[in-house]
């Protein structure tokens, strides 16, 4: 008993000692020496960067580097301490690893039996271990050997891909294989038949449309967006292009994944929708939880049509969304939408819907006045965005344009046919899943000026017309105003010209006076609003023609005008 006493009165006069020791300390120091401060620690890869909300140096400047806007950069394998500039204090411990990030994949998803397919596969960073190892969902279809894949028998599987040195980064792609005779993958998903038979089920669709979208959900990407450096909204973009930089500083342009040897970082070009992309004044690509942010630069914007380029470093291979044709689209076709408009928490929601309108002209507020100002061509269709709208238009009429930050409409090939831009909906909620979205053939003509950081400006028509519908209306007052309009008998549409400007597209097609213009590059031109928006699409030195069909003294005849 009097030994527990004792080393209790032992313990006792420690604890007195040691609080003695730290009051004495106190009191010729300040108690913040004393605080004891969580240490974040971070792992990133070489070529990886992060973002300090303070200053802070490094103390290994060879490992983890941090320039004056307190963005560090992991520059080689090691660790570093980061202290706050002039304290003692350790907030961060930095750890450059080569540990793998993300695997990508490549390979045809459609075989026949008995055929084989490249299989092109990197882990990111490059300098990590790029061992993996296969695991097949039904291993009597498929089979792995030599980097190639063989075709056993007809049937559908995924095709997982792990890193053997960090097991939980993964990834995987859908194998389908038929036989000769067999309807294409293409037109089976589309019409929903499955094993020959017109009649889907719950599992059948689910399990093709989900393969599908495993291979295009990469290429959508988030975007912070920033303003006084606080993040201020959040949304999505679209890898489209790659370029890469070698260890001896070297470019290459648009490389691919079996062409990777001595690259040091990536360089991809991304695009979103303009009424996100100029607002704030600093913007991070989001990858997912697992991933370090990216910073990017904001290249170049459309002022008319809802489009804006970013570009970023970054050392992970990347897949690219592969562009469809927005021209061979059919109303009620079956296509995805995949966006995270209402936040970080939604990012890569996916929805599913039909194209309800191929093409609708649509007056929209370009300059922020909520007043319409130009018209552009959308995809109409149903597929729900459900958009906590970056900008919000309630115009005279009632309806709600909400502007969307940035979706992707996919089709069932998994090829890019339009940017999701806007919704509208109306104050008395009668509108539902009505979306908007850019043709993807209008956008790849907007981004060959967008990446030469220019401006895409649009030409005028440069004429004085007279919608031949008024003509109708009045006809004795335009035959008194104009004289003889000689207009043919039957002809219910048009537009009569009745002044040609100097310099504008009219002259240089060489239209003339009294030209009824019934056709814009072989669009017949009902209204105004559809004569602008087909003009709009068109690029003052892009080099792009058009033709102008119009009736002249009875006759038609066709013009050509080069932009």
């Amino acid at each position: 008993m009097w030994k527990k006493v004792l080393k209790n009165k032992i313990i006792l006069v420690l604890c007195l000692g040691i609080t003695l020791l730290l009051m004495s300390a106190c009191a010729a120091s300040n108690i913040n020496d004393f605080y004891i401060r969580t240490v974040i620690e971070i792992d990133l890869s070489m070529g990886d960067f992060y973002n300090f909300d303070d200053k802070y140096q490094s103390n290994n400047e060879e490992v983890f580097s941090i320039d004056d806007n307190n963005i560090g950069k992991a520059i080689s394998l090691g660790d570093a301490s980061i202290y706050k500039n002039n304290e003692n204090n350790v907030y961060y411990l930095v750890h450059v690893t080569n540990m793998p990030k993300y695997i990508d994949a490549e390979c045809d998803n459609i075989l026949k039996v008995g055929e084989e397919s490249e299989l092109n596969v990197v882990v990111s960073p490059l300098n990590a271990s790029q061992d993996v190892e296969y695991e097949i969902s039904d291993p009597s279809i498929i089979k792995i050997e030599d980097n190639k894949i063989i075709a056993l028998k007809e049937g559908y599987c995924d095709l997982k891909i792990k890193s053997i040195s960090k097991q939980s980064i993964e990834t995987s792609v859908s194998i389908l294989v038929q036989n000769e005779d067999e309807t294409s993958y293409e037109d089976k998903v589309e019409f929903n038949i499955h094993n020959n038979s017109t009649v889907p089920t719950y599992e059948n669709i689910g399990e093709e449309l989900n393969g599908l979208i495993k291979n295009v959900e990469k290429s959508f990407v988030g975007i912070n967006q920033y303003t006084n450096s606080v993040i201020s909204d959040f949304g999505g973009g679209l890898l489209y292009k790659r370029n890469a930089y070698l260890n001896d500083g070297t470019k290459i342009d648009d490389i691919t994944i079996d062409k990777l040897d001595n690259v040091k970082y990536f360089e991809y070009y991304l695009i979103t929708t303009r009424n996100f992309g100029i607002i704030g004044d600093r913007y991070t690509v989001y990858l997912g939880e697992a991933f370090p942010t990216y910073n990017a630069t904001m290249i170049q914007y459309d002022p008319k049509v809802d489009l804006c380029l970013f570009k970023f470093e970054c050392p992970l291979y990347l897949p690219l969304i592969k562009f469809g044709d927005s021209d061979d689209i059919n109303q009620g076709e079956f296509i995805i939408s995949i966006n995270n408009s209402n936040g970080i928490n939604y990012f890569r929601t996916v929805t599913y819907g039909i194209i309800s309108h191929t093409k609708r002209y649509v007056a929209t507020d370009t300059d922020g006045d909520e007043t319409s100002d130009w018209d552009s061509e959308f995809i109409q269709h149903d597929a729900s965005v459900n958009s906590e709208a970056a900008k919000k238009v309630v115009y005279t009429s009632g309806d709600i344009y909400n502007y969307i930050n940035g979706g992707a409409l996919i089709n069932l090939k998994g090829e890019l046919i339009g940017l999701d831009s806007m919704k509208i909906s109306a104050l008395d909620s009668t509108i539902n899943n009505m979306s908007l979205s850019i043709p993807s053939n209008l956008i790849l003509e907007i981004l060959k000026m967008l990446e030469k950081g220019e401006q895409p400006q649009r030409p005028l028509l440069g004429v004085t017309i007279l919608d031949l519908s008024n003509y109708y209306k009045n006809k004795d007052y335009y035959d008194e105003l104009y004289g003889d309009m000689n207009v043919p008998d039957g002809l219910e549409y048009g537009f009569y010209i009745s002044e040609v400007v100097d310099g504008g597209v009219a002259a240089m097609a060489n239209v003339q006076k009294g030209d009824i213009l019934i056709k814009f590059n072989d669009s017949i031109t009902k209204y105004s609003y559809q004569l602008r928006a087909e003009l709009g699409k068109f690029i003052i030195g892009s080099g792009q023609t058009a033709t102008l069909t119009v009736i002249r003294a009875g006759e038609e005849v066709t013009l050509t005008v080069t932009f």
